[in-house]
C-alpha cells in the first residue's frame, strides 16, 4: 500500500507534476488516459513525487529545496539520493536528456 505525506501539495501543483509524469512515462494521449484510469489518486501523487525527486536530484537541487517543494521527508530524499548515486535511475536520467524536457519539468515544478 503506498504511503504519501500528510503534507499534501496544492491541487494545481499536483496536477502539473502529475501531467509531467504521465507525459514522461507514457508519451501519447491514449497511453496517458490508460495510465490515468489505472492509478488511484494516492498512486498518482506518489509516482509523480518520486519522479520529481529524482529529477530535482539530477539537477542538483538541495535536499531542503526538494523537501519543501514536494512535501517529502528527509529519509525519502536521502533514499533517492543514495539510489541515484548507485546508478539505479539511469533510465529516468535518459528521459531528461534534452533541454526542452528539463525546462518543461522545471516549469511544472515552479
Amino acid at each position: 500500500m503506498p504511503h504519501i505525506s500528510k503534507n499534501q501539495l496544492g491541487e494545481s501543483a499536483f496536477l502539473k507534476i502529475y501531467n509531467q509524469f504521465s507525459n514522461t512515462v507514457s508519451g501519447s494521449q491514449k497511453k496517458q488516459k490508460v495510465l490515468n484510469d489505472r492509478l488511484t489518486d494516492t498512486e498518482k501523487i506518489m509516482l509523480a513525487k518520486r519522479l520529481a525527486v529524482v529529477f530535482m536530484l539530477l539537477e542538483g537541487a538541495s535536499f531542503y529545496y526538494i523537501q519543501e517543494s514536494l512535501n517529502v521527508s528527509t529519509s525519502t530524499t536521502g533514499r533517492f539520493y543514495r539510489n541515484l548515486d548507485k546508478g539505479t535511475y539511469a533510465n529516468i536520467k535518459k528521459l531528461f536528456y534534452t533541454k526542452q524536457r528539463k525546462k518543461d519539468f522545471w516549469d511544472a515544478l515552479e
